[in-house]
């Protein structure tokens, strides 16, 4: 029985070709990767593959297929996700301390008014950057151990095919 690639989505497929036998079943693997060419057409051609089917809705999803990821591209996504995050949070409890909320201490003592915005300016300079890194380095790990039994799908939602293009031509 012949497995019915049409059907398949586009992460499988591409992970088909990456583990078919060429030699034992040439008309398989000629019929993935006729397949994967079709579905990246249709991408080019202004539609978008989701899943490997084609959708009314035209939100321009692509879904990639890929073994690992660039610890660069990890920071990047850490740091915006946990760094922004975490520094906006610190703003808001620095503020509420300027106001008299004791949620700072410094050397064991609460601090309030402008001392207090200064101790968490500080904590933001020391560590945002440092958390970031060590997320980074456990989030990048993970990864790198769930790239070994499965390959990662990413989902991208683009403005359009020219933006897409110029991205990758960098």
């Amino acid at each position: 029985m012949t497995p019915e690639f049409k059907n398949y989505k586009l992460e499988e497929l591409v992970q088909a070709a990456n583990t078919i036998d060429r030699q034992k079943y040439p008309e398989r693997a000629r019929e993935v990767e006729r397949l994967i060419a079709l579905r990246k057409q249709e991408w080019e051609g202004g539609g978008f593959v989701s899943s490997g089917e084609r959708r009314a809705d035209r939100t321009n999803r692509w879904y990639a297929v890929v073994r690992r990821l660039e610890f660069t591209t990890v920071l990047k996504l850490v740091t915006a996700g946990l760094g922004v995050s975490m520094t906006l949070w610190l703003l808001l409890v620095g503020i509420a301390a300027v106001f008299g909320a004791d949620i700072v201490a410094f050397n064991g003592a609460n601090v309030h008014g402008i001392k207090a915005l200064l101790v968490v300016c500080a904590a933001i300079v020391v560590f945002v950057p440092v958390l970031s890194l060590v997320f980074t380095i456990a989030v990048y790990v993970g990864l790198r151990l769930y790239a070994l039994f499965r390959p990662i799908c990413v989902g991208v939602i683009v403005d359009s095919v020219e933006r897409s293009d110029q991205a990758t031509s960098r």
